[in-house]
């Protein structure tokens, strides 16, 4: 489980699940076609937790990630 950290990173292993609680960094907003752009603190949210996932699966195989699109 991913979700948003404070101060610094760490991964804990709770009743049997992972989390890791990630600070959010700061990434530039991307633009998605049509030009609009994704407000800055909800793309580095995303952003964060996307780098998370490929630290991940640099060491072992992510077969899926749900993540709801709640503030879009």
């Amino acid at each position: 489980m991913l979700t948003r950290g404070e101060g610094h990173d760490r991964v804990d292993f709770e009743d049997g699940v992972w989390v890791h609680r990630t600070v959010v960094r700061d990434h530039p907003p991307a633009s998605v076609e049509g030009g609009a752009t994704i407000p800055a603190p909800i793309w580095s949210y995303a952003a964060t937790m996307r780098d998370e996932v490929a630290r991940i699966a640099a060491r072992r195989t992510v077969h899926g990630v749900y993540a709801p699109v709640w503030d879009c």
